[in-house]
């Protein structure tokens, strides 16, 4: 069975979710250890995760939503979500797959569309974030995807139900992610959009990558990425080579 027929009404109000994890020492951004302590990881998932939503909250025509893990176990996302005025929700059972499914299942059939975004592109810019918005809301394609450097994907939105598109044989977090999803989209019959690629932040040499985006950045753009600009002079203050 093909991907549903897309839709031809605009949605003006796109369901969009930042999948993210309780900043727990240990458990977040572990790929950073060594040279980054547990520590110091935690807060970098942290920086990142608010400059995501800060970002994607000023998107019109965005209802945004923090997916928070564990579920009922969140309080520092709790705060965060609060304080940028998204609603916090849980991202329920399940591998990565499963997660994500529910919840862009459940914004195309409420809503007609609905968007998932990872929380470690802290320096994504804000019209990448729109130009997706605008795929699903009006129809450019039945689904938009924004590569990630590491043949994974950082965000994936649809306006209508694809049969199988989580269901893949690729490893979450490994590098035939998005091979394996584009080939979904073909094998369903349904069109798709592919975003500018982008670095996620996984490695110590994708931190490092970032602080030299964020240096090289216009005067005009500083206060952009506020978060994690003030956490990476922190870490250079506390002896990390950036």
């Amino acid at each position: 069975m093909g991907a549903a027929r897309l839709r031809e009404t605009v949605v003006k109000e796109v369901p969009s979710y930042i999948f993210a994890k309780e900043p727990v020492e240990g458990r977040v951004k572990t790929r950073l250890c060594p040279p980054l302590s547990p520590q110091q990881a935690a807060r970098c998932h942290l920086a990142f995760v608010s400059d995501i939503v800060t970002r994607t909250a000023k998107l019109d025509g965005a209802a945004v939503h923090l997916a928070c893990s564990p579920d009922g176990a969140s309080p520092v996302l709790a705060r965060l979500a609060g304080e940028a005025g998204v609603e916090l929700v849980a991202q329920g059972e399940g591998d990565l797959g499963e997660r994500m499914g529910r919840a862009l299942q459940r914004s195309v059939g409420d809503s007609g569309a609905g968007l998932i975004l990872g929380a470690d592109v802290p320096d994504l810019p804000l019209g990448v974030l729109e130009r997706a918005l605008w795929q699903v809301s009006t129809g450019g394609s039945d689904v938009v995807l924004g590569p990630a450097e590491d043949g994974g994907y950082y965000l994936i939105g649809a306006r209508c139900e694809v049969p199988g598109l989580f269901d893949i044989e690729a490893e979450w977090g490994g590098s035939g992610v998005l091979e394996a999803t584009v080939r979904r989209i073909e094998n369903a019959g349904a069109s798709f959009a592919l975003l500018p690629r982008w670095c996620d932040v996984d490695s110590y040499g994708d931190l490092v990558r970032l602080a030299g985006r964020l240096r090289g950045t216009a005067p005009g753009a500083q206060t952009d990425s506020r978060a994690t600009r003030k956490l990476l002079g922190e870490l250079v203050a506390e002896g990390v080579s950036l």
